[in-house]
């Protein structure tokens, strides 16, 4: 079975594989891109919101939220879709307080165009929803470390990579091998260290065999697409 876990980059989009004969790490520069080399996945997990609301914010970041504890702040609030299609940060930071009450960061407004990106091609490809699910590393963390969030930032020196990266060890004993060669094979400047860390993490993920989501009964958007953030169940006598 191939899994895909994929996080968003300064060159596009990392993608860590893995399947039954091992792993591979790549970087397509577009989402369309990526869907071309990956539409044979069973499941491609995204870092990235899928599913907008209309004219408020998503139940989701809250669930996520609840769960995450001292990680709670890696959850940003995703703006309604007539915000994330604003034609410039002034006019989504005035639409966003109109229709949430709050305004918009412009940490926020950096990703819109990868939100905007995701959420375009999945209406314009109805076969790919199955498929392509919103998923956050920090929760699939909280989820292969016994339902308990990481102890530390992901970007705290090197303890919070550390930290990360023996979790993953537990469940992928190759994950060392998969960070060592996008270290070599890819520029800081391309793709940060977290981003792998990350993308690995939602393919490790994604190959367990049942799965839930936050809120566990999430409302679909106008598109019909989930407003949800997916996770591994791990099995209790594995933990």
């Amino acid at each position: 079975m191939k899994v895909v876990g994929v996080d968003g980059c300064p060159s596009g989009w990392v993608a860590v594989t893995l399947d039954d004969s091992g792993w591979a790490c790549e970087v397509h520069p577009t989402i369309e891109a990526l869907w071309a080399a990956h539409s044979d996945a069973a499941r491609v997990w995204v870092d990235m919101p899928i599913g907008l609301p209309d004219t408020s914010l998503r139940d989701t970041e809250a669930a996520c939220r609840a769960v995450l504890g001292p990680r709670r702040s890696s959850v940003f609030s995703t703006s309604p879709r007539p915000v994330i299609y604003a034609p410039d940060y002034p006019t989504a930071k005035a639409l966003s307080r109109q229709l949430t009450g709050k305004g918009m960061s412009t940490q926020s407004w950096c990703i819109t165009p990868k939100i905007r990106a995701v959420d375009t091609f999945l209406g314009q490809n109805p076969a790919a929803r199955p498929v392509m699910v919103e998923s956050h590393p920090e929760v699939v963390f909280w989820a292969l470390n016994g339902g308990q969030p990481m102890a530390h930032g992901k970007k705290v020196k090197q303890i919070g990579q550390t930290e990360r990266m023996t979790v993953l060890k537990c469940w992928y004993p190759a994950a060392d091998d998969v960070l060592a060669y996008a270290k070599s094979e890819f520029r800081r400047k391309q793709v940060g260290l977290d981003d792998i860390v990350d993308a690995l993490c939602l393919a490790i993920g994604a190959r367990f065999e049942r799965f839930a989501s936050l809120p566990p009964s999430p409302s679909q958007d106008s598109y019909g697409l989930p407003m949800q953030v997916v996770y591994p169940v791990i099995p209790t006598e594995t933990l």
